[in-house]
């Protein structure tokens, strides 16, 4: 509790009330000293209510056949989402192709709007979001995937904010790992940054049902590479997302094998 308190920049003494969902993510920290004015209390209490409001709450129903899809609620918070997006929209995008094999088996970038239509924005390293990326990923995701899928996630590929806009963005159906170039990718990830803006953009992964996909806004989709899966045409609204590609220390080597030729 106290190194808590610490990384906070809380004292040992001060009240405090930590919001907390079921994977004991903290939503929101608040801090009610007693001499504080009656108006500035609820003022905190009213910032903790709204903290759980977030939790997710849905009710129990039987489950007959599900993907192996990782479900996580509140990765970020609303604030960063909207950085995201403010990045795209401010920092230029380019139109997001697709790796595809040509006929001599060699991995090709391919640019079709029939098959794919989404425009991205590249997340360089170094910039300060990208620094605070990894750190999420380190604390609030990759500890989930070793939970659930016993590996080690130690890299992310890339980052990208993705934009699936009005004219109907959509990616047809799909494997991420087609090809030796995308061959090291064990996980994707989707997180919604804006869920309640826009109706369609469903994930969906036909091999096991017809169920729809759509995490809250800080909320993602975290799934195997190898799984077949699709992003459903946007049909009001526009949709952002931050989407990569996660995989630990041996398909990392693998991975800079093919970059350096090294790879069969």
């Amino acid at each position: 509790a106290s190194v808590f308190r610490s990384r906070c920049g809380f004292d040992d003494v001060t009240p405090i009330v930590v919001v907390m969902d079921k994977n004991r993510h903290a939503l929101g920290v608040h801090y009610v000293a007693l001499e504080q004015e009656a108006q500035t209390i609820d003022q905190r209490v009213g910032a903790a209510i709204t903290d759980l409001d977030q939790l997710i709450n849905e009710p129990q129903r039987v489950i007959t056949q599900q993907p192996p899809v990782l479900l996580l609620a509140n990765i970020v918070s609303p604030d960063f989402c909207r950085r995201l997006i403010e990045l795209f929209n401010n920092g230029g995008h380019f139109d997001s192709g697709f790796m595809s094999v040509d006929s001599a088996g060699k991995s090709i970038l391919k640019i079709d709007h029939d098959f794919k239509r989404r425009s991205d924005h590249f997340i360089q390293p170094g910039h300060p979001v990208h620094d605070e990326l990894i750190a999420i990923l380190s604390t609030r995701i990759a500890p989930e995937i070793k939970k659930a899928f016993h590996i080690d996630v130690r890299h992310c590929e890339r980052f990208l904010v993705a934009c699936y806009d009005q004219s109907g963005g959509y990616f047809r159906r799909h494997r991420d790992t087609t090809g030796t170039a995308n061959a090291h990718r064990q996980f994707a990830i989707t997180l919604n940054l804006n869920t309640e803006d826009y109706e369609g953009g469903h994930l969906t992964f036909p091999e096991y049902g017809p169920h729809l996909y759509r995490p809250a806004t800080g909320g993602a989709a975290i799934f195997s590479g190898d799984l077949l899966h699709e992003a459903l045409p946007v049909t009001k609204g526009t949709r952002y997302a931050l989407l990569g590609f996660l995989h630990d220390a041996a398909s990392e080597e693998r991975h800079q094998a093919y970059l350096e030729g090294r790879a069969g």
